[in-house]
């Protein structure tokens, strides 16, 4: 009579990893078809908007005055200038650019831009609205319904917020 086997219980510890590699495998393939979907996107805006392909360009020259050459395949665009190899930037001066980011929405008198940037991610405009996906326009149309909806205290208390919340 042929042995039987034994089935596999999901509280053995070598089915236990096993199922968190598979995890770990599919978080990173989920990481890297979003990281093309935004490339995708970019490729479009590029062709689409001259603004951005003039801020492109101006950040491949800071590329190529820091390192002395192209940007290579994995090499980030928005890199951290005080590092002497092509790193990204780290969480911390992202957000320091978005608040920069707010706070200029805010001094042209456009805050609710900013609000609406701070809580959508997206940055609308006429240039671009066709490029964004519509969950992105929801979000982005409403938040400006929220700022309208705010009061002033509201509405100052909101960026103050998000601007601190940002640099922190």
């Amino acid at each position: 009579m042929p042995p039987r086997h034994r089935r596999a219980r999901w509280n053995e510890p070598e089915r236990l990893v096993t199922m968190t590699k598979k995890k770990q495998r599919n978080r990173e393939l989920r990481k890297s078809e979003l990281a093309e979907k935004r490339h995708a996107r970019l490729f479009v805006a590029l062709e689409q908007d001259p603004n951005l392909r003039e801020a492109l360009a101006h950040q491949l020259d800071a590329f190529r005055k820091k390192f002395g050459r192209d940007p290579a395949p994995g090499d980030p665009l928005f890199f951290d200038p005080e590092k002497d190899e092509p790193t990204p930037m780290s969480d911390d001066e992202h957000c320091a650019m978005d608040a920069e980011l707010v706070e200029g929405m805010v001094r042209i008198g456009r805050p609710e831009f900013g609000y609406a940037y701070a809580r959508s991610g997206y940055l609308v405009s006429a240039e671009n609205h066709d490029l964004i996906p519509k969950e992105g326009l929801r979000a982005w149309h409403g938040a400006i319904r929220e700022w309208s909806e705010m009061s002033a205290a509201d509405r100052a208390t909101a960026i103050q917020g998000l601007v601190s919340r940002r640099r922190q």
